[in-house]
């Protein structure tokens, strides 16, 4: 496997099952005419933000807040595309919730966000992503983790943690996916009568582009 655009000019000719890889935005230099594969992923999403029910009056204040929805993964995206040599086709890398790009061949939308948490309900999970804990006592609750993405090498956020009081817990937040396009861990939920930040989301892993030559 080759990576980036810096080997493309080396002078050795093309052959069916080279590749190169992009995990940052650049420009592929198309080597020889044919057919490549592209496998295209977007940013993954960011995880919801852990509850709390501070302004609540009665037994709903005496709940804590429930955890954020973990963020989705971005779906795989495999095309076929016919490439004509000498050509420069602009590779964009999706952030956390982006969408990338190969040229105007082959879009990869970004996964979906984790929904926040309402008050003492945990938020759902975007997609695969792990639903937040819903709080039935004082303690804040924990986010859900985050979906894995495509691969290795990367990993999403983990969500915040809002702090603990003095006698009661908050929850934890969620653990962010591995692999390019995994998604944010959910935040956690603030203590019952605690009047503090909410926990937020952790941010959704970058999307990444792998071009395969498959022959003319």
């Amino acid at each position: 496997m080759m990576l980036g655009r810096h080997l493309l000019g080396n002078g050795a000719p093309a052959k069916p099952g080279d590749s190169w890889t992009f995990t940052a935005s650049d420009v592929f230099t198309v080597p020889v005419t044919g057919t490549y594969e592209v496998t295209l992923v977007g940013g993954g999403g960011r995880g919801g933000a852990g509850g709390k029910t501070y302004s609540l009056t009665g037994s709903d204040r005496l709940k804590g807040g429930g955890g954020g929805g973990g963020g989705g993964a971005a779906p795989v995206t495999v095309k076929n595309v016919t490439l004509v040599r000498g050509a420069s086709v602009s590779v964009s890398i999706a952030s956390a919730g982006g969408t990338s790009r190969f040229g105007d061949h082959v879009s990869a939308p970004p996964g979906a966000n984790g929904g926040n948490a309402s008050y003492s309900a945990g938020g759902t999970g975007g997609w695969s992503g792990g639903n937040g804990e819903t709080a039935t006592s004082y303690e804040g609750r924990r986010g859900g983790n985050g979906q894995n993405g495509y691969g290795s090498g990367v990993k999403a956020g983990n969500g915040a943690d809002p702090g603990t009081s003095t006698n009661v817990a908050s929850g934890a937040g969620g653990t962010g996916g591995s692999g390019y396009g995994a998604g944010g861990g959910g935040g956690g939920g603030v203590p019952a009568t605690q009047d503090r930040s909410i926990g937020q989301g952790g941010n959704g892993a970058p999307g990444m582009a792998v071009i395969k030559y498959l022959g003319r």
